[in-house]
């Protein structure tokens, strides 16, 4: 889940803390921790020590989050049953994450203004993946629908998975990215590395990857400044059901978007 200490202070997830110790995944559920976004004590939010019955007070994360959100995302009652992070403490070193043959998947740098059309959407995807280094930067697409198009015809299925910088799949399968009600972890990463926090509004054009989007979600397909229904998900929250096309942003307001390599 964390590569180091630091990493889990930071809430640099790899892979979102849903999956019991049977490899279940739990879905979206809060968790009792006491902690900050850091993992450090959150004040008196611990249930005095975890010995009230207090019917609020403790403060909870969320499994469904790769931000400082996995531990602090609500407050919930001392009163009532949890769930709870294990840690194993046996191992000492950091978790490396080989990728092997992938395509790459990141969160743009800078934002995209939707009047400017989507081409202008897929050459900040080009540029970020110049700047980083990556090979073949005019592979990739930037991951949004049209009235016509879904995001996922924009890209070849049948081609190696889809990876973070960190080299996170987004899902089992290529497929999955657009066709699982989860994804494995968020887009949280730049190219280069560098990570987006919470609550940061991404522009996508349609509730979810595998279906078109209206005039309104995709602002007039990416040509309009006048609208506030441009289809937007949160960067740390990865459902793609429920939560990739959730939020109404405005079209006259730059967004970063998702980059996929084609």
């Amino acid at each position: 889940m964390f590569d180091s200490l630091n990493d889990l202070k930071a809430g640099r997830v790899q892979y979102l803390p849903s999956i019991d110790e049977f490899g279940n995944d739990q879905g979206n559920v809060l968790t009792h921790t006491g902690t900050s976004g850091t993992g450090t004590a959150s004040g008196a939010s611990f249930c005095n020590d975890w010995t009230s019955t207090a019917t609020s007070g403790v403060t909870a994360g969320s499994t469904r989050y790769s931000s400082g959100q996995w531990s602090s995302n609500n407050t919930i009652s001392c009163d009532g049953a949890a769930r709870l992070y294990c840690f194993g403490i046996d191992r000492r070193g950091a978790a490396f994450v080989t990728p092997g043959t992938a395509r790459r998947v990141f969160l743009s740098n800078g934002g995209f203004t939707p009047s400017s059309g989507l081409a202008a959407a897929d050459a900040i995807c080009q540029i970020d993946a110049a700047n980083a280094g990556l090979p073949n930067p005019s592979n990739f697409r930037a991951l949004l629908a049209t009235t016509g198009a879904s995001a996922l015809s924009r890209f070849n299925l049948g081609g190696t998975n889809w990876v973070r910088a960190d080299g996170v799949n987004l899902a089992s399968s290529a497929p999955n990215v657009f066709t699982s009600s989860k994804w494995l972890t968020g887009i949280t990463r730049h190219a280069n590395g560098g990570v987006t926090f919470a609550n940061n509004p991404v522009l996508t054009g349609a509730l979810n990857p595998a279906v078109a989007g209206s005039s309104a979600q995709t602002c007039s397909d990416w040509s309009s400044a006048v609208g506030t229904d441009a289809a937007g998900t949160v960067a740390d929250d990865a459902q793609v059901s429920g939560g990739y096309g959730q939020l109404h942003l405005s079209c006259a307001t730059s967004r970063p978007i998702f980059c996929l390599e084609n």
